[in-house]
C-alpha cells in the first residue's frame, strides 16, 4: 500500500515558491505571495509537525499556518530548535513578530451570524486578540536533501482560535484562495469549546463560505466532513498520542 508521502510527492509535488526561495533575512512579511501559495491549516496544532512532515517533506506545500490559543510561543520556538517531531532536519532561518492587520489587512467579520450560535461566536473572537503572531522560516539543515523535504518552509504560528483563524484567513471576500490540506483532532481533554470535525463550527463556516480543503488528514472517520473520499492509504502515524492518521479528497461537485 503507497504512504501518503509517496502519495503527494507524485501528485503535488511542487517547487518552492519564488519568495521564499529568495527571501533574505530581515525583508518584511509579504501577506499575498505567503496566503497565494498552497497552505496547509491546522487548528488545535500544539507544536505537532506531523502536517510540517507529511506535506512539507512531499514537497506538496510550503506553507502552513499553526493557531492554538492554549499553547506559549516560546514553546513552539523551543520545539522548532529541538531535533525531533516533524520541524526535525530544518534549522530556524528566520522568525519575526506580525500584527493581526499584517494577515487579515482588511478585517475580519464571522461568516456565521444566527442567534442559536451567539455564545460560541463570541468565543471565536479570540481571533482579535491573539495572544502572539510569528512567521518562522526554515531552512534544511546541511546534511540532509530532498529526500527529506524541501529547501525551505515558512510556518505562521498564531496564538488564536482556530476556528476563527480559518473564518479570518479562507473565508473573507477579499480572501486569496481555499486551504490546500486541513488537518483535523479534535483531542478529548484538549477543553475546546467546539469541534473541529463533522457538525462543528469549523465544518459549518466552510460550509456557509463554500470554502473547503483538498485535502483532509484525520485519525478518524467520524471526525470526516462530508464529501470526502478515502484515498486507500498506508496511514501515518502522528501527533501526541501518535495516532493513525489518513488521507481523505474532496470529491467533486
Amino acid at each position: 500500500m503507497k504512504s501518503i508521502k509517496d502519495y503527494l510527492n507524485y501528485f503535488e509535488k511542487s517547487d518552492v515558491p519564488k519568495w521564499l526561495k529568495l527571501y533574505k533575512k530581515g525583508q518584511a512579511f509579504n501577506a499575498k505571495e505567503f496566503f497565494s501559495e498552497k497552505t496547509v491549516f491546522y487548528p488545535g496544532s500544539g507544536t505537532d509537525g506531523h502536517a510540517v512532515a507529511l506535506f512539507g517533506g512531499s514537497h506538496a506545500a510550503h506553507s502552513f499556518i499553526y493557531a492554538d490559543d492554549g499553547i506559549k510561543a516560546e514553546n513552539i520556538i523551543e520545539e522548532l530548535k529541538s531535533t525531533t517531531n516533524g520541524f526535525q532536519g530544518y534549522d530556524l532561518f528566520e522568525i519575526f513578530e506580525l500584527k493581526e492587520k499584517d494577515i487579515v489587512p482588511y478585517g475580519w467579520r464571522p461568516t456565521l451570524a444566527y442567534d442559536n450560535l451567539k455564545n460560541k461566536i463570541q468565543k471565536m473572537s479570540s481571533f482579535a486578540r491573539a495572544n502572539f503572531a510569528f512567521l518562522t522560516i526554515l531552512e534544511r539543515k546541511p546534511l540532509f536533501d530532498d529526500r527529506h523535504g524541501p529547501q525551505r518552509l515558512a510556518i505562521l504560528f498564531l496564538g488564536a482560535d482556530g476556528i476563527a483563524t480559518y473564518d479570518a484567513i479562507y473565508c473573507q471576500p477579499d480572501s486569496y484562495q481555499s486551504p490546500f490540506a486541513l488537518l483535523i483532532e479534535d483531542y478529548g481533554f484538549g477543553g475546546n469549546y467546539d469541534s473541529f470535525g463533522k457538525n462543528g463550527l469549523l465544518e459549518m463556516t466552510a460550509n456557509s463560505a463554500k470554502i473547503f480543503p483538498k485535502y483532509i488528514l484525520t485519525n478518524s472517520i467520524d471526525r470526516l466532513w462530508p464529501a470526502y473520499m478515502s484515498l486507500d492509504l498506508e496511514p501515518s502515524v502522528g501527533g501526541m498520542h501518535g495516532y493513525h492518521r489518513e488521507l481523505y479528497k474532496k470529491c467533486q461537485d
